[in-house]
């Protein structure tokens, strides 16, 4: 009787990797935090700590639910005896949010269609729990409207923080040279019910 070949080991998670990925892309999302904050690293008069500590407050909540998400998929697929690879995180420093995400490989064939649902749907599952719960937090936290003043840019919000001791109700145009970056979220039933009952939301 043959014997069948023996297959190679196959291969294990390379954890320096894994760990050497999150804090490149830690690093990676925190500077776009704090540039797009309109914090300069070197020229700022706080200096680079104000910088941090904003790019911070944008990449921590990002890196918690792109980890929650992939962990989903991961633990899922651990839950149905199928072999992945912790999360692969993908830098992209200077540009967008920093970060293309991140992935997990699965290391075999996936047995049954159900078990890939389960495994796919896991993370979506996983990842909203996460984004509700910072959500929930930052609006319990939000600072109030005259924290925009300390910031470079947005003249003509500033002017009506200044003059009213809140935000209006639209994001006013732009005044002059103004280059500030505005971030527009979408409107979803869910982020115009809970921003409703905020005060100092911002619009």
């Amino acid at each position: 009787m043959r014997r069948s070949p023996k297959l190679p080991a196959p291969p294990g998670d390379r954890y320096w990797l894994h760990i050497l990925l999150f804090l490149v892309t830690l690093i990676s999302t925190a500077h776009v935090g704090g540039l797009w904050a309109n914090r300069s690293l070197i020229y700022s008069l706080e200096g680079p700590l104000a910088f941090i500590e904003d790019g911070l407050r944008f990449a921590l909540p990002l890196m918690l639910f792109l980890t929650v998400h992939e962990f989903g998929h991961y633990f899922a697929a651990r839950h149905h005896e199928v072999r992945v690879s912790l999360p692969y995180y993908i830098p992209l420093p200077l540009f967008g949010i920093g970060t293309l995400g991140a992935v997990i490989r699965i290391r075999e064939q996936v047995p049954s269609m159900r078990t890939l649902f389960d495994i796919g749907v896991a993370g979506p599952v996983a990842g909203f729990v996460a984004a509700l719960a910072i959500l929930v937090a930052t609006l319990a936290t939000l600072p109030p409207p005259d924290y925009l003043l300390d910031l470079e840019g947005h003249i003509a919000l500033k002017r009506h923080i200044t003059s009213t001791g809140g935000f209006p109700d639209q994001m006013p145009e732009p005044v002059g040279t103004d280059q500030a970056v505005t971030i527009v979220v979408g409107q979803t039933l869910l982020y115009w019910a809970m921003t409703a009952v905020v005060p100092d939301a911002p619009p």
